[in-house]
């Protein structure tokens, strides 16, 4: 059963797929990673806003969950990791 965040990404994966038709693959791939990228930083943000986690413990948990995100992002998508390493708004 999809949930909120895969409706989300299918509008968004259709909108920018209409949007890019004229864009060289590369580019409107890697434009796609980035877009998820921020979708799935910002679902990770609200889930942070949102958790209980004691407050002696709550700067490492947030890091952790921050560090293995990026992770995942650097593994799934290099090139849009990469290009939000060096970006002036990349995600960190």
């Amino acid at each position: 059963m999809p949930d909120d965040l895969d409706a989300r990404v299918d509008d968004l994966f259709f909108d920018h797929l209409f949007q890019t038709l004229g864009m060289a693959d590369d580019d409107a791939r890697l434009a796609f990673e980035q877009l998820i990228a921020e979708l799935g930083w910002g679902e990770l943000q609200r889930a942070i806003d949102r958790s209980g986690t004691a407050d002696a413990r709550r700067l490492k948990a947030i890091s952790d969950a921050e560090r293995m995100f990026k992770a995942c992002l650097k593994r799934a998508f290099p090139d849009a990791a990469s290009a939000q390493a060096i970006s002036p708004g990349a995600t960190s």
